[in-house]
């Protein structure tokens, strides 16, 4: 900056984190790792809460936006309405010639795993493989198994879950398996990704090694459009390096 501040300007001041408690709601964008603090200004200050879910993809989007609809009284504005048309034709250009069953391993916090793997559900990826980062001392009653189980009764493949998972999982299960074809997931899998040739796209925190990926959130209709452009331009590029039907490339 000119005055040679180097610091990053947000809004949002402790006064306003203060006067939360008298907001009309609190929409939790991430069930499980943000859905205490709703809970606790609900319980603690009469603040209606919305807990998820996380509006990654169409679907959840939509719900999401149906919450903030309900929460606030107003109705979606058209602009958004047309980001959802924009979005659902770009991805049916995308889904059942390019990404239909294609594998995919997804790694990393919780909320966004499960919205990631509902994502491909919607655009006919298979989300074969999910592991979840964090720590669960007891997996069958967690309430994320609920979800989970929602999301491998629409599949119609195995879907294998992680719990407690680590980067050495990861690198285990894709190889054991033998047959993934993408893998989503932050940075820190990319020698995974590398050693076993297998296209990734970074998604979630950290992404040290791409520039820029901090400025496209993968939430919302334009995150749907964007993270299935980044998903077929992946696919894209490991057909052209391993000359695995990439003439499929010039009838687009």
């Amino acid at each position: 900056m000119p005055d040679k501040n180097s610091f990053t300007f947000g809004n949002t001041t402790t006064e306003d984190i203060a006067g939360s408690a008298n907001a009309i709601g609190t929409i939790a964008l991430c069930k499980y790792e943000g859905g205490n603090a709703a809970k606790f200004l609900q319980e603690q200050f009469d603040v209606p809460a919305i807990v998820g879910p996380t509006p990654i993809g169409i679907k959840n989007t939509d719900a999401w936006l149906q919450n903030i609809k309900k929460l606030t009284g107003k109705p979606i504005p058209e602009f958004l309405v047309v980001e959802r048309g924009k979005a659902i034709d770009s991805l049916a250009d995308l889904a059942h010639m390019y990404f239909a069953n294609k594998r995919v391993a997804i790694y990393g916090d919780p909320d966004l795993v499960i919205g990631l793997a509902e994502f491909c559900l919607e655009v006919e990826l298979e989300p074969v493989l999910l592991l979840l980062g964090d720590d669960s001392q007891a997996p069958s009653k967690d309430p994320r198994l609920a979800e989970l189980e929602k999301i491998a009764n629409h599949a119609e493949y195995d879907i294998e879950v992680i719990w407690n998972a680590d980067l050495w999982e990861l690198e285990s299960r894709v190889k054991e398996k033998g047959d993934i074809d993408l893998i989503l997931g932050h940075s820190k899998g990319r020698y995974i990704a590398i050693d076993n040739q297998i296209p990734m796209v970074r998604v979630g925190f950290p992404t040290f090694d791409r520039a820029g990926l901090w400025k496209n959130p993968v939430i919302g209709y334009r995150g749907a459009e964007w993270l299935g452009d980044a998903i077929a331009n992946a696919l894209f590029a490991d057909m052209e390096y391993k000359h695995d039907r990439e003439w499929i490339l010039n009838v687009w």
